[in-house]
C-alpha cells in the first residue's frame, strides 16, 4: 500500500545509501526485489547479530524488500536475471557505481 504500489524496483545496490534509497521506495509501497551477491552485501556483518548474515544496519535498510542471490559475474547469473519475469517488469532498477556494468548488461 502506498503512493509506488505497483511499481517493481530491482534493487542492486550494497553497503548503506543505495539500499537506503530503496528501502525509501519499499516504504512507500514499491516492490522492491534486492539482488545480492552469493557473498551478500557487506553490511550483513555490521554491528551486533544474533544471527550470523543478519546485522541490524543490514535488516533495517532492507526491510520492505524480497531477496535472490546472483552471480553476475558469470554469464549464466546474467542470463537468470535476464530472463526472470522481475527483470522483465521492472519499471525502475537501481544499482551502487561498482555494480553499474552488471546493472547495464541486465
Amino acid at each position: 500500500m502506498g503512493p509506488l504500489r505497483g511499481i517493481k524496483v530491482i534493487d542492486m545496490t550494497t553497503v548503506l545509501m543505495g539500499p537506503y534509497a530503496t528501502q525509501m521506495l519499499g516504504d512507500y509501497g514499491a516492490d522492491v526485489i534486492k539482488v545480492e551477491s552469493l557473498d551478500g552485501d557487506v553490511t550483513r556483518q555490521i554491528g551486533p547479530t544474533r544471527h550470523p548474515g543478519m546485522g541490524p544496519v543490514f535488516l533495517n535498510t532492507n526491510r520492505s524488500k524480497r531477496s535472490i542471490c546472483l552471480d553476475l559475474k558469470k554469464p549464466a547469473g546474467r542470463r537468470r536475471a535476464a530472463a526472470d519475469r522481475f527483470c522483465r517488469r521492472a519499471g525502475l532498477q537501481r544499482a551502487s557505481a561498482g555494480d553499474g556494468a552488471a546493472a547495464a548488461r541486465l
